[in-house]
Order: structure tokens, then C-alpha cells, then sequence
């Protein structure tokens, strides 16, 4: 299957949740510079897990599936 932008569907309400989550966010940042004087960042990613390995993309795989990263055959290193 080619890649198409019909594979995904968009929440009607999607991108008001979007907003709702960057507003939350700014806020919060507003709320801790005022309290602190200065800019700090109040979010951050949080790792609970990660496994390093490799990826390897077989030959002669049909033509669906032989795109992008999969066109040739080859070994990618991971971190996921």
C-alpha cells in the first residue's frame, strides 16, 4: 500500500484539543516565570524504557513495502 493521506483519519474536535493542550502549556509557562522571575522550562520527556538493537530490511521485499527506508535491504541501528 502507497503511503496517502487518506490513511488518517482527523478528529473532528482534533485541533481544538491541540489547542486546548498548547494553551494549558503557556499558561503553566506564564505561571512558573512569574513565580521564579525568569524563564524555566516546566515540561521535559521522560524515558521509562529504551532497547538498542537493529533494524534489518530484508531483500527482494514486494514493491508495496519497498519505500523509504525499506527500498533497499540494509541494517539501520535502533534506540526505541
Amino acid at each position: 500500500m502507497l503511503y496517502s493521506s487518506s490513511v488518517e483519519t482527523i478528529l473532528t474536535d482534533e485541533n481544538q484539543g491541540i489547542d486546548d493542550i498548547l494553551a494549558s502549556m503557556d499558561c503553566l509557562s506564564n505561571r512558573i516565570r512569574e513565580q521564579a522571575g525568569r524563564a524555566i522550562r516546566v515540561s521535559h520527556a521522560k524515558s521509562h524504557g529504551s532497547a538498542v538493537g537493529k533494524l534489518t530490511v530484508i531483500d527482494n521485499l514486494p514493491e508495496h513495502p519497498a519505500q523509504g527506508l525499506f527500498a533497499k535491504a540494509v541494517c539501520y541501528p535502533v534506540i526505541v
